[in-house]
């Protein structure tokens, strides 16, 4: 019987001993991962003059593996969001929108999640002239942020939505010619 109880403490030990390094090997990895984006990430905004996309290319690669690997992890919300603002410098806009709906849909107490809803309605608006989602975005922004420092410029594009630049010269110029009469 003790030779059993003794063959069982170590299979017991083996186990755990084993969960324990393949937990720390999971820790290392996540880390190793996690730093290769940092890095990519790094090279791809250090220079602000230029943008390229075979290295976005890359950048997204690497953020959706560890995305879709931790999806609870510290760094996921903000590889979302920047993911969304990589998709919109590729011009990707369908795509970066999903990025940033994400963020707000799976992490809402987030700081990006008031600024992800805000970028959706943006690119509504300014790229894709999809003017009723872009409306739906603005008023969900404000609704929810209304003391935002975004809320202003939500609230000045829901009013001039869908206008082109010539509508608003001439909504200021008769403005301007009522306040001087």
């Amino acid at each position: 019987m003790n030779l059993i109880m003794k063959s069982l403490k170590f299979a017991l030990f083996l186990i755990i001993g084993g969960l324990l390094i393949g937990l720390s090997a999971c820790k290392n990895e996540k880390e190793r991962q996690y730093d290769e984006i940092v890095s990519i990430e790094k090279s791809l905004f250090g220079d602000r003059t230029s943008f390229n996309d075979s290295i976005a290319r890359i950048y997204l690669s690497k953020t959706d593996a560890y995305i879709n690997n931790y999806k609870q992890d510290e760094h996921t919300p903000d590889l979302l969001f920047k993911s969304g603002e990589v998709l919109n410098g590729l011009q990707s806009y369908t795509f970066a929108i999903r990025k940033f709906q994400e963020v707000y849909l799976l992490f809402p107490k987030h700081s990006k999640a008031s600024e992800s809803i805000f970028l959706c309605a943006f690119i509504y608006d300014t790229y894709l002239q999809k003017y009723e989602d872009a409306g739906r975005y603005y008023r969900l922004f404000l609704k929810k942020y209304p003391n935002h420092p975004l809320a202003k410029d939500a609230k000045i594009s829901l009013d001039n939505i869908g206008k082109t630049p010539a509508d608003l010269v001439k909504e200021f110029e008769l403005k301007n010619d009522s306040l001087n009469q």
